[in-house]
C-alpha cells in the first residue's frame, strides 16, 4: 500500500507489511501435543491389532471345532462306520490321508492337529507361531494362550521335575545308607532271636509232653465206654435228653443208646398281621384272588434281626366248611395243605402253612399293580372222588405271622439203656 507521509516535503516512503510465521515456542507447544497424542494412541492401536490377531486366531479355532463336528455329521449321515481321526498341517492344509477338513480360518502351524473320536467328541491343539488354542474330548470351548505364557510354563515344569529328580536321588542315597546301617543290627537281632527261640522251644516241648499225658488221661475218663468211669454218661442217665449242634449219635463217642428224639431251631415270635378278615360264601370256589400287594409289602417288617438268626414267616387262618370238601391258602407258590371236613360247621381252631423265608416266595404278577409282587388265594373244593354241590365256607383271621429263626439246627437226643 502506498501512502503519502510527507506531502510537503515531497518524499514518498513505501511501507510493506510483510506475513508472520509460527514462533518457537508455538513449535514446541505442537510437538509436545502430538507426542502426547502418539503415547496415547500408539499402545491403544498395538493393543487393538493384538486383539484383532487373537480373535481372529480364536475364530480360526472355533471354525476348527465346527468343521470337525460337520465332518463327523456328515460322515454318520452317509452310513459309513466311523473311527478315531487325526488331521494334522500339510501344505497349508489340514489333511487326514487324503481327507481334508475344510474350514473358515487361517490354517495352523507346526505340528497342529485335530482329533475327532468315535463318539463325535473333538480335541485340538494348534498354534499359529503367536497363539495357541488348546480343547480336550470333554471340553465345550478352546483355551487361548501366547506362546511365551507356553513356553515359561513349560520351563517352570522342567524346572519342578529338575528338583523332584534332585530330591528322589537324595532320598534314595539317605535311604541305601539307612538300610546298610541297619542290616548289621538286623543280623544280629536275627542271630539273638534265633538262639532265643531255640531254646524256648526245647523247653516248650517238655512242657506239651508233660501235659499231653495229662490231657489224654482226662479224655479217656470222659470217653471211657465203660460206665463205671465214664463221666458223660453219668450226668446223662438212662431216659435223659442231650441236646448238641451236631446230628452225630452220642453213643459213637461216649457209649450206651440214644434216640434221636426231633431236629429244631430255636424260634422268636416277632408279631402277626391280619392279612384278610373273613371270606364267606357257597362253593366250590376256584383259586380266588383276596388281595395283591407289590413287591413284598404283605409282608411285616420285623426290624433289626438278631446275630446268627434269619427271618421266617407263616400263613394261619381259621375256618368252617361243610359237605366232602377242602379249603387252602396260597400266598404265590407257599401253599397250606387241604383243610378236609366231614361234618358241617365243624370249626377247627387254626390251620397254616409250614414256615418259609422270603427266599421261598416266587414272585408273580400282582392283578391290581403294574410289577410284580405277591398275591394272597383262597380255594374251596370237592375231595378227591366225591362230588360237592352248595358247600358252605367260613374262612377267617388269614394273618401273616413272623419268627426270628436261630441259624444253628439243635438235635435232641433221648438215652434209652
Amino acid at each position: 500500500m502506498l501512502t503519502n507521509s510527507n506531502m510537503g516535503g515531497g518524499n514518498l516512503e513505501l511501507n510493506c507489511h510483510k506475513n508472520k510465521g509460527f514462533t518457537l515456542i508455538e513449535l514446541i507447544s505442537v510437538i509436545i501435543l502430538m507426542g502426547v497424542i502418539a503415547l496415547i494412541t500408539v499402545p491403544i492401536i498395538k493393543d487393538t491389532i493384538e486383539s484383532a490377531r487373537e480373535k481372529n486366531f480364536k475364530n480360526s479355532a472355533l471354525g476348527l471345532i465346527e468343521a470337525a463336528n460337520e465332518y463327523y455329521l456328515n460322515s454318520k449321515l452317509t452310513g459309513d462306520y466311523f473311527e478315531e481321526t487325526e488331521f494334522k498341517v500339510n501344505n497349508g492344509k489340514m489333511v487326514s490321508g487324503d481327507k481334508e477338513l475344510s474350514f473358515n480360518g487361517k490354517v495352523p502351524v507346526g505340528d497342529s492337529y485335530v482329533k475327532i473320536k468315535a463318539n463325535g467328541d473333538v480335541a485340538i491343539n494348534i498354534t499359529d507361531g503367536e497363539f495357541y488354542a488348546v480343547k480336550d474330548y470333554d471340553e465345550v470351548g478352546a483355551s487361548i494362550g501366547t506362546s511365551e505364557d507356553t513356553a515359561l510354563l513349560r520351563e517352570e515344569l522342567a524346572k519342578k521335575i529338575a528338583e523332584l529328580e534332585k530330591k528322589v536321588e537324595n532320598n534314595k542315597s539317605e535311604l541305601d545308607n539307612k538300610i546298610d546301617n541297619n542290616k548289621s543290627e538286623l543280623a544280629s537281632r536275627i542271630e539273638s532271636n534265633t538262639t532265643n527261640i531255640n531254646n524256648n522251644k526245647s523247653e516248650l516241648e517238655t512242657k506239651i509232653n508233660n501235659n499231653k499225658s495229662e490231657l489224654q488221661n482226662n479224655i479217656d475218663s470222659l470217653t471211657d465206654k465203660k460206665v463205671n468211669n465214664n463221666i458223660f454218661l453219668k450226668t446223662y442217665p438212662v431216659g435223659s435228653i442231650y441236646v448238641g449242634i451236631n446230628n452225630t449219635n452220642p453213643s459213637t463217642i461216649y457209649g450206651g443208646t440214644w434216640k434221636l428224639n426231633r431236629e429244631f431251631n430255636d424260634i422268636i415270635p416277632v408279631g402277626s398281621q391280619v392279612l384278610y378278615d373273613s371270606i364267606s360264601g357257597t362253593g366250590p370256589v376256584s383259586k380266588t384272588q383276596l388281595i395283591g400287594a407289590y413287591n413284598n409289602s404283605l409282608l411285616m417288617n420285623p426290624g433289626t434281626v438278631p446275630s446268627s438268626y434269619h427271618v421266617e414267616y407263616m400263613v394261619s387262618f381259621q375256618y368252617s366248611n361243610s359237605g366232602a370238601s377242602y379249603m387252602k391258602i396260597y400266598l404265590n407258590n407257599i401253599v397250606s395243605d387241604g383243610v378236609y371236613t366231614w361234618s358241617e360247621d365243624k370249626f377247627r381252631v387254626i390251620y397254616q402253612t409250614k414256615r418259609f423265608k422270603l427266599s421261598d416266595i416266587a414272585y408273580e404278577k400282582v392283578l391290581t399293580y403294574e410289577g410284580d409282587g405277591i398275591n394272597l388265594y383262597y380255594e374251596v373244593a370237592c375231595m378227591d372222588g366225591y362230588t360237592c354241590t352248595n358247600v358252605d365256607y367260613y374262612i377267617y383271621n388269614i394273618t401273616i405271622n413272623t419268627y426270628f429263626v436261630s441259624d444253628i439246627t439243635y438235635y435232641e437226643w433221648k438215652r434209652i439203656s
